[in-house]
C-alpha cells in the first residue's frame, strides 16, 4: 500500500522570538508566503523536499 507523504505526524515548527523585529519588517506578501511555507512543513516534515520535487 503506497501512501506517498501523507503523514499523520504534524511536526512542530517554530519561529523564534528574535525574528519578530525581522518579520515584521518583511513585505506582507512575503509574511503571507512565510507562514504558508511553515504551514507545509508542519504538515509534511522533511518529505516536503520530495513534495516540493515533484510539482516543480
Amino acid at each position: 500500500m503506497d501512501y506517498g507523504t501523507y503523514s499523520a505526524v504534524k511536526w512542530a515548527v517554530e519561529l523564534g522570538d528574535e525574528f519578530q523585529p525581522e518579520y515584521e519588517k518583511l513585505h506582507t506578501d512575503v509574511q503571507d508566503e512565510l507562514l504558508a511555507m511553515t504551514l507545509l512543513l508542519q504538515q509534511f516534515g522533511p518529505a516536503i523536499r520530495a513534495t516540493a520535487r515533484r510539482y516543480t
